[in-house]
């Protein structure tokens, strides 16, 4: 079956076809391949994360910011607060391990045998990175005794542990973390794909042939790799912190970073490449550190404020050592993390600094030390824009578009564009409604791409600290953490509650900006989005035809059919919207026309014989139920055969 091209006219033609030269070139890439993988298997672990952070808030709304504060039951509530947001913290707490398992079980040929394998290499570089190190303790200035390790690759220098080390799944080691998850995942799938099927063990030994095999060999493999790492990581470490650090938190140059961060994330989301930016910014050191417990954190902030007289760095530290939930709490690495770490640490002040000035004779109001904190960190620098453009930006295109089609077609493809803006606003989940434009007008594309940029860049300037991933996430921190988290009698920029108007007021500017562009440059150039169809046929279909409704089942045995049969397909996995399947021959494949009208696909991205089939929020529901039809009739052509 022939696939479809899409024509177009002008200027608007010549621009198209250019831009979308660019795009399947990329496609085209081995890189590409292997990072697009490498991002699906990622996913893994992140799409634990945001039912996590809404556990973080839940407990903090039953917990310190809400029913915890009622007197005669505080006890009651703090408690059950203090679990519900004990468990949310746990995908964080154990990031590195679940990466770790994650990544094992996606990129390896058996999911469990590879998730074993990657957790067992994850095991293996926390023992060593926990050991490998001569450690030795002394007595500082102040006669506080402090312990010390060996830097090995900085000339044998001795070096604080606790400026490294973190406990982490139980063992303090270095600090690897999520990246370390990642690269030990990644090992350990490929051992297992490389030694699962070994069978030349002599007859005494076969026991431990085939996946038995695999752990001797993570041993073999992991021990001397985990070795090197350790050596190397706390040169790593210093290095990424740095990079971090002038990413997360340098204004020098307000608007720039947010504003390449944002473009660059869009433009790489047509190769389904935008989680290779947006996974290390949000969990790993690349997105900054923070750390509440470090005297560092407010060195800086001191000698600029003027309050350096008053309160010492350490002594700001030190009330932080006195939170009553986990302390580790206080410290976190990459933005999504943070966030949470700076509404503890506000929360603490708002409870907490009078008590613990009045006790040590700090002359320092809490207003003036609330404001010391926000002075510190300015958080979602690197969120923000993601929110502006799912709750207004996208909206506004969406109908733009739709008012952009002729009256006849509107009601015909209206449920595409409505429901396409409300996913977007209610869910963060941008997709359905970007990959209307992204091949059928590019140019229109990149337009959204800089603007989306300048949505991000606005975070310096304007204060919106809201962290979320659509509107329904957005409420529910807003009313249940930020705002409450405020302390108005600090001043106007510590008055949280204004950032929501601020937050509502530009997602209104910016749908409205996005409404008239996406109407008019529709309207001028006509691309072939729904309603402005290349096919005849199409458009003088009646306008009160029936909608189409897609029941599960049918599409399932659509889709397999499309995809040329279940000999055809290789390979079935699924990311956050997008089905991901390989295929062994594309010629045998139906049209993007056919899998839009006979299971209500939103659009494909074929590289080779990778096909990327974007279905939103059913995805990863159709990969299981694809792949359970694929085994159940692949099992029974084998039980026919041998009868």
């Amino acid at each position: 079956m022939k696939k479809t091209q899409t024509n177009h006219i002008g200027f608007f033609k010549t621009k198209s076809q250019k831009l979308s030269a660019v795009f399947k070139k990329g496609k085209n890439s081995k890189v590409h391949e292997f990072l697009s993988k490498f991002a699906k298997a990622i996913l893994t672990m992140i799409a634990v994360l945001p039912a996590a952070g809404l556990l973080i808030t839940l407990g903090k709304i039953i917990g310190p910011l809400g029913l915890g504060q009622i007197e005669k039951t505080s006890a009651v509530f703090l408690k059950i607060g203090e679990i519900i947001e004990t468990i949310g913290w746990i995908p964080f707490t154990h990031m590195g391990l679940l990466f770790a398992i994650a990544i094992g079980g996606s990129w390896s040929k058996n999911q469990a045998g590879g998730a074993f394998a990657g957790g067992l290499a994850y095991f293996v570089l926390l023992a060593v990175g926990s050991t490998i190190f001569i450690t030795k303790t002394e007595i500082d200035s102040s006669g506080k005794q402090i312990a010390l390790f060996m830097n090995y690759i900085m000339c044998g220098k001795w070096m604080p542990i606790d400026d490294f080390f973190i406990n982490q799944s139980g063992v303090k080691a270095l600090r690897f973390d999520a990246l370390g998850g990642i690269i030990m995942g990644f090992i350990g799938a490929s051992i297992f794909n490389k030694f699962y099927t070994f069978n030349k063990l002599p007859n005494s030994l076969a026991f431990f042939n085939g996946p038995r095999f695999v752990p001797f060999m993570v041993f073999i493999i992991v021990l001397p790799i985990s070795c090197v790492l350790t050596v190397l990581w706390p040169a790593v470490q210093v290095g990424i912190n740095q990079i971090g650090k002038q990413i997360a938190t340098n204004n020098k140059l307000p608007f720039a970073m947010p504003f390449l961060y944002g473009l660059l994330e869009r433009l790489l989301l047509p190769f389904g490449l935008h989680h290779m930016i947006t996974i290390p910014m949000n969990y790993t050191s690349f997105g900054g550190n923070l750390d509440y417990l470090s005297a560092d954190q407010f060195a800086e902030t001191l000698k600029n404020s003027g309050f350096g007289n008053k309160v010492s760095a350490g002594q700001v530290a030190e009330f932080f050592r006195t939170y009553s939930g986990k302390v580790s709490d206080l410290s976190a690495e990459g933005q999504e993390k943070m966030y949470f770490t700076w509404i503890t640490a506000l929360g603490h002040v708002k409870g907490n600094w009078e008590q613990f000035a009045k006790i040590h004779q700090i002359d320092l109001s809490t207003q003036d030390m609330y404001n010391i904190v926000l002075d510190s960190f300015e958080p979602v620098r690197f969120k923000a824009g993601q929110m502006i453009t799912s709750t207004g930006s996208l909206v506004g295109a969406g109908f733009g578009m739709l008012y952009a089609i002729p009256k006849s077609h509107r009601d015909r493809n209206k449920s595409i564009y409505v429901s396409g803006a409300l996913a977007c606003a209610l869910t963060g989940v941008t997709e359905p409604i970007e990959f209307i434009f992204i091949f059928t007008a590019p140019f229109l594309y990149v337009i959204h791409a800089f603007l989306t940029g300048i949505a991000f860049g606005l975070v310096d300037f304007i204060p919106m600290r809201i962290h979320a991933f659509g509107g329904i996430e957005t409420i529910i921190k807003y009313f249940g953490i930020t705002g409450p988290t405020s302390l108005p009698s600090a001043g106007f920029r510590a008055n949280l509650w204004f950032d929501g108007l601020w937050f509502s007021l530009t997602s209104i500017i910016f749908g409205g900006l996005y409404f008239v562009i996406f109407k008019y440059i529709t309207k001028i150039f006509k691309p072939s989005v729904p309603g402005f169809e290349s096919n005849s046929a199409t458009n003088n279909a009646p306008s009160n035809q029936p909608k189409k409704v897609f029941k599960d089942e049918n599409v399932i045995d659509k889709i397999i059919v499309l995809l040329g049969g279940v000999y055809n397909i290789l390979e079935v996995d699924a990311c956050m919207s997008r089905l991901r399947v390989i295929v062994k021959n594309p010629d045998r494949v139906a049209s993007q026309e056919e899998f839009k009208n006979e299971t209500g696909a939103v659009a494909i991205v074929q590289k080779n014989n990778s096909y990327q089939v974007i279905y939103g929020g059913k995805s990863d529901l159709y990969k299981h139920k694809i792949l359970a039809k694929i085994d159940l009739e692949r099992h029974s052509n084998e039980l026919n055969t041998k009868s």
